[in-house]
């Protein structure tokens, strides 16, 4: 779920809970974990009397990770997308974790869960942070979202479009996409209009689709790695990528130790600490180059504000900011 429409809040207005201490039941067998959306999601579809297998679609189209042995992409509950890419992660925990991370980063525009849901545009619609990757909360939260687009087009197939994007081209290209897994999982050559019902029904099996990637966004991957080849060919280009590199390699030794120690009590904050330490380095090492000492401190002072107001969102869920 990226850009909305409608049902916009202001950014920042989520009220998080504090940071998760993990626990070892957080973390669940990976075979049951590829059940979680599809039940949630249905029962959100048939809640919501939306049309049989549409929010299935749309969970697919959002968060779907590659099945090997059904070879299929099916939604992922823990899928974090930020700055364009997307994250599967093994547990609930690590999930949140993970947009911890990112808000102590200054960065809003994150999407979550099953149904992609956008914290920056529905930063009203969970209380918490754990709620927002809670299954059956995401699920009816992005079938409420449907239905209002829904309510604005009168049309379905519109409706799943508006889900994504109301920009032409990229409403046409999601709205091809969640239409073909649609008449996928009923096995038809045009979209269904039945009503999901109440009374369970033996469904038929999502067809394999082998032009789909194990990436949320394969087409978005493609345009990065030429973008990338492009920065190689200056010295500036290659300093960015590897500082990107070394970022990413950091995160990914953070949530290690943290799989590592989770038993010996190394919480959330401890990690989100590490996070901000970093960032208060680098952007020391920002403020020290000459050559861009004004923006540094132009965006360190951003930065600076972005964790006040966070921080005290996180204190008082009442917090607004002014």
């Amino acid at each position: 779920m990226t850009t909305r429409y409608g049902l916009w809040v202001l950014a920042g207005a989520l009220a998080l809970s504090g940071p998760v201490i993990a626990s070892p039941n957080t973390i669940q067998p990976i075979d049951k974990t590829w059940k979680i959306c599809n039940q949630a999601v249905a029962d959100a579809e048939r809640q919501a009397d939306i049309p049989k297998h549409l929010l299935s679609a749309i969970s697919q189209a959002e968060s779907g990770r590659w099945h090997p042995q059904k070879r299929a992409n099916i939604a992922w509950p823990w899928t974090v997308t930020a700055n364009g890419k997307g994250r599967f992660f093994d547990s609930k925990a690590e999930a949140q974790a993970e947009a911890e991370i990112l808000l102590t980063q200054g960065v809003r525009n994150i999407d979550v869960g099953c149904m992609q849901v956008n914290l920056k545009y529905h930063a009203d619609a969970f209380e918490t942070l754990s709620q927002a990757f809670d299954p059956a909360a995401n699920a009816r939260y992005g079938a409420k979202y449907l239905r209002a687009m829904h309510n604005k087009t009168n049309d379905w197939r519109q409706a799943a479009a508006h889900y994504h994007s109301t920009t032409p081209t990229q409403a046409a290209r999601y709205q091809a996409k969640v239409l073909r897994l649609w008449n996928q999982a009923r096995g038809l050559k045009s979209p269904p209009t039945e009503v999901a019902k109440t009374t369970p029904e033996t469904n038929p099996e999502i067809a394999p689709d082998r032009n789909r990637s194990a990436s949320i966004n394969f087409g978005l991957m493609d345009r990065l790695n030429t973008a990338y080849l492009k920065r190689k060919t200056n010295s500036v280009g290659n300093e960015l990528a590897d500082k990107a590199a070394n970022r990413a390699h950091q995160r990914r030794e953070q949530l290690d130790a943290w799989r590592r120690h989770q038993m010996g009590g190394m919480s959330l904050i401890h990690l989100a600490n590490m996070r901000r330490a970093e960032l208060a380095q680098r952007q020391s090492k920002q403020r020290n180059r000459v050559s861009s000492e004004d923006r540094s401190e132009a965006f360190a002072a951003r930065r600076k504000k972005d964790l006040e107001h966070w921080r005290a969102r996180r204190d008082d869920p009442h917090y607004t900011v002014n």
